[in-house]
């Protein structure tokens, strides 16, 4: 769900913006020289400390003063440290955490519950995304790391912690000494941010005793330089977007789109071979919610195959939220994993488990795939069973 910022919250992320993060060749300082380094601060819930969004309120509840919605600690700033709450949620229906590395209202880093799902069973109990323009993209993480049971008691409360450090962060929910879920790939970077809570809807979870410690002591380190398995397609092209009246339509081979595209975007690609299309375009439109208007979009991805001779390759894909694949113009897949769209009992998360067999020519192949975007994250991934005898590469690249 998006939601409307004010102009005081996005003066508050400006200041924490406007100091910087330290290059990677020194030493980490203090954000804010008032503070002592590492010492902790307790946030009181009142408008002196904290930014509340419109969908959020300071309360009374549960003997405490409570807060409930999301809002953002004024002149925050934090890369490395500890963020700690005490929660009450019911078994309703709520998604609610920790939101840290916040640079916009758009873009941070979140960590939350799936409070109807916190029995302890179920595989997706608690959940990690980053956002980028404003779309959680949740549907892009949904393996180790991305998701994880947890069992939290209900209408009681319970004592939440994160940790966070460089590239990874370990969330902790009522058990302090075992991480309900260990975060090995933040994906925002190494970027010092506000932090918060958020909650999708106001009413039903209740956050107290909110307090946060920066690690400045621990300095930034480079991120690790990716090293793709060989047979992770990891060049590609991308588009900018175009409107689709729906993610159910089938396109057709996009000539007259690559024709009249000027600049190609060289996206960033995960060691999974995940391109994470929401960095790049976003989505305004969410099929969820019945008053959005407008309609879904799609992007481009293309990549060359050089092969030496004619051969047959199967190549896996995940995709969210709807994918068309061509090779050299001709459509081999289209598929439709939109959220609930296949199993509501599945998350829909992007995955390998689908495959085509490329039947290359010898020379230059042309593989494209035209993804379209519905809700909750905008991706594609793919890999090859055997690289023997071809060469992948960006249009970009001289052969």
């Amino acid at each position: 769900m998006r939601m409307i910022p004010s102009a005081s919250v996005i003066a508050s992320l400006v200041l924490c913006l406007s100091e910087g993060a330290p290059s990677f060749a020194q030493t980490a300082q203090p954000a804010d020289s008032r503070r002592s380094k590492d010492t902790p601060r307790i946030v009181p819930f009142d408008a002196d400390h904290w930014q509340l969004n419109d969908n959020a309120e300071i309360v009374s509840f549960g003997g405490r003063t409570a807060l409930t919605g999301t809002a953002y600690v004024k002149d925050a700033c934090l890369l490395n440290g500890t963020i700690e709450v005490d929660v009450w949620i019911t078994d309703e229906v709520k998604f609610a955490g920790f939101t840290f590395r916040v640079q916009s209202l758009d873009e941070y880093e979140w960590c939350w519950l799936r409070t109807h799902k916190t029995n302890g069973l179920v595989q997706d109990g608690v959940q990690y995304a980053p956002a980028f323009k404003g779309v959680p993209c949740w549907q892009l993480n949904g393996g180790p790391g991305g998701i994880g049971p947890v069992d939290v008691p209900k209408n009681e409360w319970v004592h939440m912690k994160i940790e966070i450090l460089n590239e990874s962060a370990a969330l902790f929910v009522a058990d302090m000494t075992k991480p309900a879920m260990v975060m090995d790939h933040l994906q925002l970077g190494l970027k010092r941010g506000s932090v918060g809570l958020r909650a999708t809807v106001k009413g039903g979870v209740y956050f107290s005793n909110f307090s946060y410690q920066t690690d400045e002591k621990s300095a930034p380190v480079p991120p690790k330089e990716i090293v793709f398995p060989p047979t992770v397609l990891a060049k590609w092209q991308l588009s900018p977007s175009y409107p689709i009246p729906s993610v159910d339509v089938v396109p057709a081979y996009p000539a007259r789109q690559l024709a009249e595209i000027k600049s190609w975007i060289t996206p960033e690609v995960d060691v999974s071979g995940l391109v994470n299309i929401t960095r790049y375009h976003g989505t305004a439109y969410h099929a969820r919610v019945a008053a959005t208007a407008g309609s879904p979009d799609y992007a481009i991805l293309r990549a060359f195959i050089d092969a030496q001779e004619d051969r047959r390759i199967r190549m896996n894909f995940g995709y969210s939220d709807a994918v068309t694949i061509f090779l050299n113009q001709v459509p081999l897949f289209w598929g439709n994993s939109a959220f609930l769209s296949r199993n509501k009992a599945d998350g829909d998360w992007i995955s390998f488990n689908d495959a085509v067999f490329l039947n290359l020519k010898k020379g230059t192949n042309e593989l494209l795939a035209v993804v379209a975007e519905d809700f909750g994250g905008w991706g594609f991934q793919a890999r090859l069973d055997s690289v023997d005898g071809i060469t992948v590469r960006s249009p970009s690249e001289e052969n």
